[in-house]
């Protein structure tokens, strides 16, 4: 398994976004739950609004289609979307090296 560090940023549609935020939240929940969202969040104080989120999954593609039913990319709020694999070397998502 791999961890994939993903941004999003989001369109000026604050409203859409607020409107979507719960059901996205939820969606995020039972990712977590499953094992596969280690974390997420807003980023804050950047000129464009967005998020991060930490995915662990067999290869990019499993990511690529998770975020597909993303409530925030159903709704047409998220502009832009970057999925990077991530070495983990120090923290609480992996082992020391």
């Amino acid at each position: 398994m791999a961890f994939y560090a993903v941004t999003y940023r989001y369109s000026d549609d604050e409203q859409t976004r607020m409107e979507v935020r719960p059901t996205h939240r939820e969606w995020l929940a039972k990712l977590a739950d499953a094992g596969m969202l280690m974390a997420s969040g807003p980023l804050v104080n950047t000129q464009q609004p967005g998020a991060l989120l930490i995915f662990q999954a067999e290869e990019k593609a499993n990511v690529e289609d998770l975020l597909t039913n993303d409530p925030f990319a159903e709704a047409r709020v998220i502009i832009e979307t970057t999925i990077d694999e991530w070495d983990v070397v120090i923290g609480g998502f992996g082992q020391a090296r």
